[in-house]
């Protein structure tokens, strides 16, 4: 699966912060740091900040598998 950014979006950044890497991926911080001690996830010291790269985090999500609900699990009901 191919990440295509709609035309009027910035450019992506080639490495992000792990408070950006969060925010752009949908995940929280302590799930990115996860990652990186699982060794899933590249991670790199810049200055102060840990970045990671924007090209590994994407291909890191695309290989996620996604979660489905399981049969019987519990449904909204319509009030």
């Amino acid at each position: 699966m191919n990440y295509i950014a709609p035309a009027s979006a910035s450019p992506t950044p080639a490495f992000q912060n792990i408070q950006q890497a969060a925010r752009w991926s949908g995940r929280s911080d302590e799930t990115i740091y996860r990652w990186i001690a699982a060794g899933k996830l590249a991670a790199f010291k810049a200055g102060r900040s840990t970045v990671v790269k924007t090209d590994d985090l994407m291909a890191l999500l695309t290989a996620q598998p996604v979660r489905l609900a399981r049969k019987g699990a519990a449904r909204a009901v319509a009030a």
